[in-house]
């Protein structure tokens, strides 16, 4: 009845949360904008789509957006560059999981790339919690913190009235919090320690260590859009895992992070 629709109207404020808290707010020059839309409109040659993209990137130096990410990466992909275009793709979907359109285009960028290796396995957490990988950073923050404030008042009103199903009700969200919470948490340590990157180089020669001197770690190079982990980052070099089979070191210029870095 009343206090079953209470339930309801609570649990509905703290989901909407989670939208609201993954929709940045735009902060662009619109002049620059404009300027980089037209230049995409008017584009017929791969150098057009090139300057096109840069036009965009200049604007995300500022104002990280997926939609702006979107439309850079399909300036690179239309100027044949398929290591930017899957990395600017992959940064609209990190700020965005849900973005169909990124996604399908994600996909038909993977298609054309060289290097069709099969990619890492999911982490334990993706396998277990599918949503893990659906949500970004901040819409996770906001749902652990609506869902953690959720708790105190129910627990608060339990005080002076102990409904049946209050006790329940803080459970959901106590739950629901540590989820988010958790999910969040990992998601951070994976970005600072275990971040995953893109092959910007037209070829990386992947080698068994630091340094020119060391011997091939596969006897062919990767190739722009290829993903990788990097496990490990010295001056100039980073040791990366394409998959269970493939890992090695590369030069650092040769890819670039997918979370940007502060």
């Amino acid at each position: 009845g009343g206090l079953g629709r209470r339930y309801l109207i609570l649990f509905s404020c703290a989901s909407a949360s989670l939208h609201l808290m993954s929709i940045p707010a735009p902060a662009f020059p619109a002049e620059s904008l404009s300027a980089a839309q037209t230049a995409f409109a008017a584009a017929t040659m791969p150098a057009d789509f090139q300057n096109a993209a840069s036009l965009f990137e200049d604007i995300l130096k500022d104002s990280p957006n997926p939609g702006l990410y979107f439309n850079a990466a399909n300036a690179w992909f239309r100027a044949g560059d398929l290591g930017r275009a899957i990395l600017d793709y992959r940064r609209a979907l990190r700020l965005s999981p849900s973005y169909a359109e990124a996604r399908a285009n994600l996909a038909a960028a993977r298609r054309k790339r060289l290097d069709q290796a099969e990619p890492e396995d999911p982490a334990i957490l993706e396998r277990l919690a599918f949503w893990h990988g659906l949500l970004p950073a901040r819409s996770k923050f906001g749902g652990a913190l609506a869902f953690w404030v959720l708790l105190w008042l129910a627990l608060l009103i339990r005080l002076w009235r102990p409904w049946p199903y209050l006790k329940m009700f803080a459970a959901c969200c106590l739950l629901v919090a540590a989820c988010l919470g958790s999910s969040l948490a990992v998601q951070s340590w994976q970005e600072k320690h275990r971040p995953q990157a893109v092959i910007l180089s037209p070829e990386a020669a992947l080698r068994i260590g630091g340094s020119d001197r060391y011997d091939l770690a596969v006897k062919e190079p990767l190739h722009a859009g290829a993903e990788v982990r990097v496990l490990e980052r010295r001056p100039g070099w980073a040791r990366v895992r394409l998959n269970a089979d493939i890992s090695g070191w590369l030069p650092s210029e040769a890819l670039a992070l997918v979370p940007l870095e502060p």
